[in-house]
């Protein structure tokens, strides 16, 4: 309570100040998809019965009914991609949470193992809006750069790429993509199994939340289409920790725009942030906020003429 004079008049007030917590309302746990053998395995982390089917059913609910898919903590094994919006839909979006990525090398909360995919995205966005993901580790089964000394860290160095695992310019191996499969089918063939949609439309309003991804090729890709699909676009990156792959952001199209990372590690990698190597290899550009980058052979790589990419308090270290 107080007074403010205003003049020669006085005018007395009260402020209450109110606890509040907030929750999401109508979260259904993907326990809910899943067989009690399939619970147990997550649970004990044994990594034996396959989960793909039950987790894609899952977000698919979500999507379709607007509510919230919680992962808990655990191990969850994936054998194929898993679909946050579904595949072919237009312009659905997904709130998936896990109960935190933990660190790399340590403990791991919710963690997919992404090990047995070697050609295709482990996760893909398409067509979303409004799309939120947190709180997760995602594993792949390519080179653990890491391991390598940093000096052999060059741009030519070959074992950036593991043999077997897919390494092109459309349909490169990631932990996450971002439109992939929207436009028409690319000159690589694209990905296996995907049903290109031919369209022009593509994401925005996409956060990806203190999510931890390793050993993949590239780790984030958005965009890898070899034709322009517009408004693939506002994508934020928060607290990420991305950690050896060959490029750990990369985007393909210059209608790819208003991207931003928000602190988060990145590096064991060749390139941190490249616009030169996948899709259309005319990325729009990104701005990095308090991201630490490195080791790596170069924090970015990009094409100026289709934007600009600003480091704004980077720490960057060989």
């Amino acid at each position: 309570s107080g007074t403010i004079a205003i003049g020669t008049s006085a005018i007395t007030f009260t402020m209450r100040v109110l606890s509040i917590t907030a929750t999401v309302s109508n979260e259904y746990s993907v326990f809910q998809f899943m067989t009690s053998t399939q619970v147990s395995d997550v649970l004990n982390g044994t990594l034996a019965v396959d989960t793909t089917a039950a987790l894609n059913t899952a977000f698919a609910y979500g999507a379709n009914n607007s509510v919230a898919i919680a992962l808990p903590a655990g191990k969850y094994k994936i054998t194929d991609t898993l679909w946050a919006t579904p595949e072919g839909s237009v312009f659905k979006s997904c709130y998936i949470v896990g109960d935190g990525s933990g660190y790399a090398s340590g403990n791991r909360k919710t963690y997919i193992d992404a090990t047995a995919i070697t050609s295709k995205p482990a996760i893909v966005i398409q067509k979303g809006r409004g799309c939120y993901i947190r709180g997760l580790q995602i594993e792949g089964g390519n080179a653990d750069i890491g391991a390598v000394t940093d000096d052999l860290l060059t741009y030519t160095y070959s074992g950036y790429v593991t043999g077997g695992f897919r390494d092109s310019r459309y349909s490169p191996y990631c932990a996450i993509a971002i439109d992939a499969g929207v436009g028409p089918t690319p000159p690589d063939g694209g990905y296996s199994g995907f049903t290109y949609q031919n369209s022009a439309g593509g994401s925005s309003d996409i956060v990806i939340d203190n999510v931890t991804i390793r050993r993949f090729v590239v780790g984030i890709m958005h965009n890898p289409e070899s034709s322009v699909a517009t408004q693939g676009d506002t994508i934020s990156i928060i607290n990420p920790n991305i950690i050896a792959t060959k490029v750990a952001i990369a985007v393909g199209q210059s209608q790819a725009r208003c991207i931003n990372v928000f602190g988060g590690n990145i590096g064991d990698c060749r390139t941190c942030y490249s616009d030169l190597d996948y899709g259309r290899q005319q990325g729009g550009g990104a701005a990095f906020f308090g991201t630490q980058m490195g080791g790596c052979f170069e924090m970015i790589a990009v094409q100026p003429s289709f934007g600009t990419t600003s480091l704004y308090r980077v720490r960057a270290e060989e």
